[in-house]
């Protein structure tokens, strides 16, 4: 591209920013036009401060400043890919619930490269975008805390991990996302359909939950007397994890690695995580016990 020209898909992702609010006051504004500066590099300057002297719509601020947030602590956290960036501004327009802005403002922080090269979030930008704010509450409970006990029972390769079955207690998963047993179960059929979960699954009382493992003579059912979710994580579900946590960079293999923090970059984000057990662990062979 000649040095003199403006990237037209830089340019159009700028616009789409600038599209919103009113003018805001001038502190604000070298704020948000700071935070833009960072986000783009040197692109943003030719646009002008018109853009940014606009740039007060309150989720794609609330966006900017999540996705600032998340390069706190690196060196150089790089420039954003444009590609990437005007389709998350345009996800964001109307993302109000806190799940979607984080995952948003992960696959954001995780598309920033030394020269912005990098477009491999647009695939991510576009599922988060089929995906409702149920779904999402429900995507990032659960891997949250299948995260713990895999890591804790030593799984280190997404590829060993992919389909192992957990379980967790429906009420306290109720709790987490604010969602009725109905939504939850719709949001898990969704999230199979998209293969971030395994095919199957089983949600409600414990006896129906493992209907089938009573039924035989020979194993033995560990888990108490209260509704439970059956589910079987996915190596997709592991790499949106990631992806939506900021760590897209390394992709599925940032979920198994312990030395990696994910999570909410705001309090406002936080989901309590629930007490997650796998399959095996709860349902045991009589006869390997004697």
């Amino acid at each position: 591209m000649d040095g003199g020209e403006v990237d037209p898909i830089v340019t159009g992702a700028v616009v789409k920013v600038g599209a919103f609010g009113e003018k805001m006051a001038d502190s604000a504004a070298k704020e948000t036009g700071g935070l833009i500066t960072r986000l783009f590099g040197p692109s943003a300057d030719v646009i002008g401060n018109n853009w940014a002297e606009r740039l007060r719509e309150r989720n794609l601020d609330k966006l900017l400043r999540k996705t600032e947030k998340r390069a706190a602590g690196k060196a150089d956290p790089g420039i954003a890919n444009p590609r990437v960036a005007s389709q998350v501004f345009e996800a964001a327009e109307y993302a109000d619930a806190e799940v979607v802005s984080e995952y948003l403002s992960g696959v954001l922080a995780s598309s920033r490269t030394p020269d912005g090269s990098s477009d491999r979030g647009v695939s991510w930008v576009a599922l988060i975008r089929r995906l409702s704010s149920d779904e999402l509450r429900l995507h990032y409970v659960i891997y949250a805390s299948a995260r713990q006990i895999l890591l804790e029972q030593g799984f280190e390769q997404t590829g060993s991990a992919h389909n192992i079955e957990v379980v967790l207690p429906l009420r306290d998963l109720a709790a987490s996302t604010q969602m009725t047993h109905r939504r939850i179960g719709e949001s898990v059929e969704v999230l199979m359909r998209e293969g971030l979960l395994g095919d199957a699954y089983r949600l409600g009382p414990r006896d129906f939950a493992f209907e089938n493992e009573l039924k035989r003579d020979n194993v033995e059912v560990v888990y108490p007397e209260v509704p439970a979710l059956r589910v079987r994580v996915t190596v997709h579900g592991f790499a949106l994890f990631a992806w939506g946590n900021g760590e897209g960079e390394l992709s599925k293999g940032a979920y198994l690695d312990p030395t990696v923090e994910m999570g909410p970059i705001d309090s406002d984000g936080q989901l309590p995580l629930v007490e997650t057990k796998l399959l095996k662990a709860v349902v045991r062979n009589k006869a390997s016990e004697s």
